[in-house]
Protein backbone atom coordinates (compact mmCIF):
# COMPACT_ATOMS: atom_id res chain seq x y z
CA UNK A 1 0.00 0.00 0.00
CA UNK A 2 2.75 2.37 0.84
CA UNK A 3 4.37 1.80 -2.57
CA UNK A 4 1.06 2.66 -4.24
CA UNK A 5 0.81 5.83 -2.17
CA UNK A 6 4.38 6.72 -2.97
CA UNK A 7 3.79 6.09 -6.70
CA UNK A 8 0.65 8.20 -6.60
CA UNK A 9 2.59 10.95 -4.88
CA UNK A 10 5.35 10.66 -7.47
CA UNK A 11 2.76 10.69 -10.27
CA UNK A 12 1.14 13.75 -8.72
CA UNK A 13 4.51 15.49 -8.52
CA UNK A 14 5.26 14.53 -12.14
CA UNK A 15 1.88 15.89 -13.23
CA UNK A 16 2.57 19.14 -11.44
CA UNK A 17 6.01 19.36 -13.05
CA UNK A 18 4.57 18.61 -16.47
CA UNK A 19 1.84 21.22 -15.96
CA UNK A 20 4.46 23.74 -14.89
CA UNK A 21 6.65 22.91 -17.90
CA UNK A 22 3.63 23.08 -20.21
CA UNK A 23 2.68 26.49 -18.78
CA UNK A 24 6.24 27.77 -19.36
CA UNK A 25 6.23 26.42 -22.92
CA UNK A 26 2.91 28.13 -23.64
CA UNK A 27 4.23 31.42 -22.19
CA UNK A 28 7.41 31.15 -24.30
CA UNK A 29 5.37 30.33 -27.41
CA UNK A 30 3.20 33.41 -26.79
CA UNK A 31 6.31 35.54 -26.29
CA UNK A 32 7.74 34.17 -29.57
CA UNK A 33 4.46 34.90 -31.36
CA UNK A 34 4.43 38.47 -30.05
CA UNK A 35 8.08 38.90 -31.03
CA UNK A 36 7.36 37.54 -34.52
CA UNK A 37 4.42 39.93 -34.93
CA UNK A 38 6.56 42.87 -33.81
CA UNK A 39 9.33 41.84 -36.22
CA UNK A 40 6.83 41.54 -39.08
CA UNK A 41 5.57 45.07 -38.33
CA UNK A 42 9.15 46.35 -38.30
CA UNK A 43 9.85 44.57 -41.60
CA UNK A 44 6.77 46.21 -43.19
CA UNK A 45 7.84 49.64 -41.92
CA UNK A 46 11.38 49.08 -43.18
CA UNK A 47 10.11 47.96 -46.60
CA UNK A 48 7.94 51.09 -46.80
CA UNK A 49 10.88 53.28 -45.85
CA UNK A 50 13.09 51.53 -48.41
CA UNK A 51 10.46 52.09 -51.10
CA UNK A 52 10.28 55.79 -50.21
CA UNK A 53 14.07 56.17 -50.17
CA UNK A 54 14.34 54.39 -53.51
CA UNK A 55 11.70 56.68 -54.99
CA UNK A 56 13.50 59.76 -53.63
CA UNK A 57 16.82 58.47 -55.00
CA UNK A 58 15.26 57.93 -58.43
CA UNK A 59 13.77 61.43 -58.37
CA UNK A 60 17.14 62.91 -57.39
CA UNK A 61 18.86 60.96 -60.16
CA UNK A 62 16.31 62.21 -62.66
CA UNK A 63 16.78 65.79 -61.47
CA UNK A 64 20.55 65.36 -61.65
CA UNK A 65 20.28 64.01 -65.21
CA UNK A 66 18.16 67.00 -66.19
CA UNK A 67 20.66 69.36 -64.58
CA UNK A 68 23.49 67.61 -66.42
CA UNK A 69 21.68 68.00 -69.74
CA UNK A 70 20.95 71.64 -68.94
CA UNK A 71 24.59 72.23 -68.05
CA UNK A 72 25.72 70.71 -71.33
CA UNK A 73 23.35 73.01 -73.21
CA UNK A 74 24.58 76.03 -71.29
CA UNK A 75 28.20 75.10 -71.94
CA UNK A 76 27.45 74.91 -75.64
CA UNK A 77 25.70 78.30 -75.47
CA UNK A 78 28.71 79.67 -73.62
CA UNK A 79 31.06 78.44 -76.34
CA UNK A 80 28.83 79.94 -79.01
CA UNK A 81 28.73 83.21 -77.07
CA UNK A 82 32.52 83.20 -76.85
CA UNK A 83 32.72 82.75 -80.60
CA UNK A 84 30.24 85.55 -81.14
CA UNK A 85 32.14 87.80 -78.74
CA UNK A 86 35.39 87.02 -80.57
CA UNK A 87 33.75 87.71 -83.93
CA UNK A 88 32.29 90.96 -82.65
CA UNK A 89 35.63 91.97 -81.19
CA UNK A 90 37.21 91.42 -84.60
CA UNK A 91 34.37 93.34 -86.22
CA UNK A 92 34.87 96.15 -83.73
CA UNK A 93 38.56 96.37 -84.61
CA UNK A 94 37.77 96.45 -88.31
CA UNK A 95 35.10 99.06 -87.70
CA UNK A 96 37.55 101.20 -85.76
CA UNK A 97 40.00 101.07 -88.65
CA UNK A 98 37.26 102.06 -91.06
CA UNK A 99 36.10 104.79 -88.70
CA UNK A 100 39.51 106.40 -88.94
CA UNK A 101 39.19 106.36 -92.70
CA UNK A 102 35.61 107.54 -92.91
CA UNK A 103 34.02 109.79 -90.25
CA UNK A 104 30.58 108.42 -91.10
CA UNK A 105 31.66 104.97 -89.90
CA UNK A 106 31.80 106.30 -86.32
CA UNK A 107 28.09 105.74 -85.86
CA UNK A 108 28.46 102.10 -86.92
CA UNK A 109 31.34 101.61 -84.47
CA UNK A 110 29.22 102.98 -81.66
CA UNK A 111 26.46 100.57 -82.60
CA UNK A 112 28.89 97.64 -82.74
CA UNK A 113 30.29 98.59 -79.37
CA UNK A 114 26.80 98.53 -77.93
CA UNK A 115 26.15 95.10 -79.47
CA UNK A 116 29.45 93.86 -78.10
CA UNK A 117 28.55 95.17 -74.67
CA UNK A 118 25.13 93.51 -74.83
CA UNK A 119 26.73 90.21 -75.84
CA UNK A 120 29.29 90.48 -73.05
CA UNK A 121 26.45 91.06 -70.58
CA UNK A 122 24.64 88.04 -72.04
CA UNK A 123 27.89 86.08 -71.86
CA UNK A 124 28.34 87.04 -68.20
CA UNK A 125 24.73 86.04 -67.49
CA UNK A 126 25.24 82.65 -69.13
CA UNK A 127 28.44 82.14 -67.12
CA UNK A 128 26.57 82.97 -63.88
CA UNK A 129 23.74 80.58 -64.80
CA UNK A 130 26.27 77.87 -65.60
CA UNK A 131 27.97 78.37 -62.23
CA UNK A 132 24.61 78.11 -60.45
CA UNK A 133 23.71 74.97 -62.38
CA UNK A 134 27.06 73.35 -61.58
CA UNK A 135 26.53 74.11 -57.89
CA UNK A 136 23.04 72.57 -58.06
CA UNK A 137 24.47 69.54 -59.84
CA UNK A 138 27.14 69.13 -57.15
CA UNK A 139 24.48 69.39 -54.42
CA UNK A 140 22.31 66.81 -56.23
CA UNK A 141 25.30 64.46 -56.46
CA UNK A 142 25.95 64.88 -52.73
CA UNK A 143 22.31 64.10 -51.96
CA UNK A 144 22.36 61.07 -54.25
CA UNK A 145 25.56 59.80 -52.67
CA UNK A 146 24.11 60.26 -49.19
CA UNK A 147 21.15 58.06 -50.11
Amino acid sequence: KQAVIQRASTNDNLCKQLESMNKKLVEEAMACTNLEKRMQREIRVTKTQLTEVTKERDELKSAMDEATDSTKGMKQELEESKQVVAALAAAKEAAEVEAKKVPAAEKEVTSLKQELWNLRVKHDTVVEELSGTEASLAEGKKQLESV
